[in-house]
């Protein structure tokens, strides 16, 4: 994803078409205040699990 993607594909919340952006971490704090942001900029947040690879 490129700054372009963040602006040309944000979407409301609720939308049919509003991706996802994966996000890892160890810390839950840390991990909710950029769930926040992932949210504020239009994407949904979605929580990957340890030791799962989000490359194809």
């Amino acid at each position: 994803m490129s700054y372009h993607d963040l602006e040309d594909e944000a979407r409301p919340t609720g939308a049919a078409d509003r991706e996802a952006i994966a996000l890892a971490g160890d810390d839950p704090d840390d991990g909710a205040v950029v769930a926040h942001l992932n949210h504020a900029l239009g994407f949904d947040p979605k929580l990957g699990e340890a030791g799962v690879s989000s490359a194809p």
